[in-house]
């Protein structure tokens, strides 16, 4: 898995491009342009098959979605996040103390990315380690919604202009709230095990993603996150969008 970009491209462009790192690498995409590099019919295939987008407005209408909930967990998610970042807060590993509190399946989800983050963070030079502030599906969502405004303006649902206020919404909220490129990824990663803790934790289907963390964060030297202020949010239309969740598909589920 390679990080693959124009040399060319703008600083703030390469930054926006970076908000959707991990799923990005996953899906084969080029960081060359703010659009997806993605082929079209690649694009029109995710757009459609995973995220029932066909047009222009039901494009709008799950990016206002997005956006909307940027953060949002369930009450099941919540109480698992709290729980593992209040163990990690005292650098300990987490263990569940009173059975039947915490729903079973985030708690078997976190624990075992959780545990492949560990092992793959410690033997890294300098060391990263877990902490509290990575527990929360923030990223996980910026992520989604700044790889949808991609492949929105790669499909021509989306304007440069349009696309360029979206994210630089979207880059606002990474950079208040993440120190890191190797932060935003790690909390990203978590907040994908949560998204598909409905599935069965299997180790191997995660190695492409732990790899996909240490491309990205490559970039804390060449290109560290830079705060910003605020932005407004942009116009958003009121309708929510359910959709399922499976690893494959994690980037396409809605948060609720």
């Amino acid at each position: 898995m390679r990080f693959r970009w124009n040399p060319s491209l703008p600083r703030n462009e390469l930054e926006q491009c970076l908000l959707s790192a991990n799923l990005s690498l996953l899906e084969g995409d080029r960081f060359d342009r703010l659009g997806s590099s993605l082929k079209p019919s690649q694009v029109h295939h995710l757009l459609a098959r995973r995220l029932d987008v066909s047009s222009k407005t039901s494009f709008e209408e799950v990016l206002a979605d997005r956006t909307r909930n940027l953060g949002a967990a369930t009450f099941e998610e919540s109480e698992a996040y709290e729980a593992f970042a209040g163990a990690f807060e005292y650098d300990s590993r987490f263990e569940s103390e009173e059975d039947g509190v915490l729903d079973p399946d985030a708690v078997e989800s976190l624990s075992g990315i959780c545990g492949l983050l560990r092992q793959a963070l410690e033997s890294r030079t300098p060391a990263t380690k877990l902490s509290a502030m990575h527990f929360t599906s923030m990223a996980r969502d910026i992520q989604k919604a700044a790889f949808l405004v991609r492949l929105g303006l790669a499909a021509g649902y989306l304007g440069m202009e349009d696309a360029g206020i979206q994210l630089k919404f979207l880059q606002s909220i990474a950079a208040a709230r993440y120190a890191s490129w190797t932060d935003f990824s790690l909390s990203g990663i978590l907040g994908m095990a949560m998204c598909n803790r409905r599935n069965a934790f299997v180790a191997a289907d995660w190695k492409p993603v732990l790899q996909s963390h240490f491309v990205v964060a490559k970039w804390d030297v060449e290109l560290p996150i830079r705060f910003g202020s605020s932005q407004s949010a942009p116009q958003r239309i009121n309708r929510r969008i359910e959709s399922g969740s499976t690893l494959e598909l994690e980037w396409a589920d809605v948060a609720s």
